[in-house]
């Protein structure tokens, strides 16, 4: 069964927001870009299996820009940073929205159930609960 996967979007929709709220003042810090950053390390932490699988060219993105957005942030360039972060930020959302089916969870032997939740997950089930 899939773990419930509103709150993580809900954090980060918070920090999205908030970010945004930030960005409309015209000036970024490099401590709003690590919150920032943070928030989507901890979205793609958490919901990686599923959006590799469903949602891969969107998930490389927004972890490519953000790697890119902390260089330009360590060479002093935080408005550089901001535009990559916010490319990140979207790219990471569009991963989350797209790997919400179970489908996108892995499942090596083909016996419905999730490999985060099977036992054995080499092994199929032969569903007779014995």
């Amino acid at each position: 069964m899939m773990r419930n996967l509103a709150k993580p979007l809900v954090l980060f929709a918070a920090a999205l927001a908030a970010a945004v709220a930030a960005g409309t003042a015209g000036c970024i810090t490099t401590g709003e870009i690590a919150t920032r950053g943070a928030a989507v390390d901890k979205l793609v932490a958490d919901q990686h299996e599923p959006m590799y699988n469903c949602a891969p060219v969107e998930l490389a993105t927004a972890e490519a820009a953000l790697a890119h957005a902390r260089h330009e942030t360590s060479e002093g360039r935080p408005h550089t940073a901001e535009g990559l972060l916010v490319r990140a930020e979207e790219n990471a959302r569009v991963a989350f929205e797209r790997s919400r089916d179970r489908g996108c969870l892995g499942d090596r032997d083909g016996d419905g159930i999730p490999d985060r939740d099977d036992q054995c997950p080499d092994d199929p089930e032969d569903h007779d609960a014995v």
